[in-house]
Parts: structure tokens; sequence; C-alpha cells
């Protein structure tokens, strides 16, 4: 998420994982993004997000201000499911 949000131009702040849960057979997990970027910017991450090769999911997107810079501070939860590597015997 990291690389694909410096091509974009973003200026990556926070990142935080949350604690992956089981549903199932999979494993859902949650990183919560604090970053700063203009709208242009935000939109070709959002792109790049939805064309990458993994579901992922945009649960929240929250703009919090527009600066005179036209940056803004946006928080943006992802998420996605994965299944845990089968363990075979000894």
């Amino acid at each position: 998420m990291v690389a694909l949000a410096q091509a974009a131009g973003l200026q990556p702040g926070s990142i935080v994982q949350e604690a992956p849960q089981p549903v199932g057979p999979f494993t859902r997990l949650v990183v919560n993004l604090q970053l700063m970027a203009s709208y242009h910017q935000l939109g070709e991450f959002v792109d790049a997000v939805e064309r990458s090769e993994r579901f992922i999911h945009v649960e929240r997107l929250h703009i919090e201000r527009v600066r005179e810079d036209e940056t803004a501070t946006i928080q943006l939860t992802l998420s996605t499911m994965v299944l845990p590597p089968v363990v075979t015997g000894p």
C-alpha cells in the first residue's frame, strides 16, 4: 500500500494494522492509513488500489480538511480477506 501511495504522490503519515480477524476459513486483514494528498492524488491512489491484483476493500474514507495548497488530511481504512497457509504434518 505504501508503494501505491507514494507512486500516486501521497505523503504517508501513520499506518496502523489491526489484529487479524478469523472469518470462517479466511483471515480478515485491516489497515488504517493517514495520508496527505490532493484530490487528484487521492483519485490516482484509489484507482491503483482498485486495479491491484489483490481484492482490497475501501471500508472508510474521511477527508478532514483542504489546505491552501489544495492538500487534505485523509483517513483511509482498507481491508482484505486471505486464506491462511495450509500447514501439513511434520
